[in-house]
């Protein structure tokens, strides 16, 4: 996104999760898929939480949309919206599906193959917004439209089968915004598409966003979408939040060895047989964390200290990080 996009966001928090932790006992021990994370979002604001394949992610997705039950999870912090903590509560039942909204990564999973489109859509129509069914038809119609379906009528009374995945993931952005929700979180929305289709669907976000005036998460491992689509930043490794920033500071100058890794590891122009950038070795499971920073086996610049203690967030600039790299007594 560029500067003048950014500085456009508007700086008034409007969603704010505080030292969440998301743990799972199991028979090979205490799953910390996500361990103390503290973030927030600002209204009209695209915030991009990117990471590795197994980093937390979509399990604080899920946790944000009362998706994931306790117990069995273990969860503990707060997640406020607006103020009020809807983290355990029926508030977070009042508000999913209508004043925070999901798009799921496999389009084809999130509907129901024995029913229509347009039974789907008025489905959520009815139960948030109390229309008619008439009503409701044409309000389905219309957001059809908006995310650009062909033959908007027709397309209302066939099955998901029937469509290109493509076509469902739009559809799916239609019914989250069909409530004109304050929140979308759209968790990698963009994986199960071909390149084409990838770049449809971000700039339909993009501009639905802008429409709609909705405050953003967008889930993704390409740092190639977050600079085109975010404000701002948050970087995971396993269960934690280890830099944070805006996404102009961000590409700038990264600060963790972690987030530099990222950003070498795009694929870039290179020449015939040299190696391909890649960070060494494997994220770890979420039972097998290592003490310290969990970074550090694959980390070049780790140091003793770096094993047995978690670093402290630093404020440095305009970013927040968490490595020891940039502790005041290193």
């Amino acid at each position: 996104m560029s500067t003048e996009n950014s500085t456009a966001a508007i700086n008034k928090k409007i969603f704010e999760v505080s030292d969440l932790k998301v743990h799972f006992t199991t028979s090979e021990g205490v799953v910390k898929a996500v361990d103390g994370i503290s973030f927030h979002l600002n209204e009209q604001e695209t915030l991009a939480i990117v990471g590795e394949s197994g980093c937390g992610k979509s399990v604080t997705a899920q946790t944000i949309m009362g998706l994931i039950k306790s117990p069995p999870a273990k969860i503990i912090g707060t997640i406020k919206f607006k103020g009020e903590n809807i983290l355990g509560s029926d508030l977070v039942r009042e508000y999913r599906g209508k004043k925070i909204t999901m798009v799921f990564q496999e389009p084809m999973a999130s509907f129901d193959p024995l029913y229509t489109i347009g039974y789907q859509m008025t489905e959520v129509i009815q139960k948030h917004m109390k229309m008619s069914s008439s009503a409701s038809k044409d309000l389905a119609m219309l957001m059809l439209k908006k995310v650009h379906i062909p033959d908007a009528e027709r397309r209302l009374n066939e099955y998901p089968h029937q469509m290109s995945g493509g076509m469902l993931q739009r559809i799916m952005i239609a019914i989250s915004l069909v409530t004109n929700p304050e929140i979308l979180i759209a968790d990698e929305p963009t994986t199960a598409l071909d390149v084409t289709i990838q770049a449809q669907i971000l700039n339909l976000v993009a501009e639905l966003k802008s429409e709609f005036k909705t405050s953003t998460i967008f889930i993704t491992h390409d740092l190639g979408i977050v600079s085109e689509i975010a404000d701002r930043v948050v970087v995971m490794y396993a269960g934690k939040i280890v830099e944070q920033g805006t996404v102009y500071g961000i590409f700038k100058s990264s600060l963790h060895p972690y987030t530099q890794g990222l950003l070498k590891s795009k694929i870039r122009e290179t020449k015939s047989g040299e190696e391909l950038p890649y960070i060494p070795g494997f994220v770890p499971t979420s039972y097998e964390i290592p003490s310290g920073c969990p970074f550090h086996p694959r980390c070049n610049y780790a140091m003793e200290i770096c094993k047995s203690e978690f670093p402290k967030e630093r404020l440095i600039e305009d970013r927040l990080v968490s490595c020891h790299l940039y502790s005041q007594d290193q």
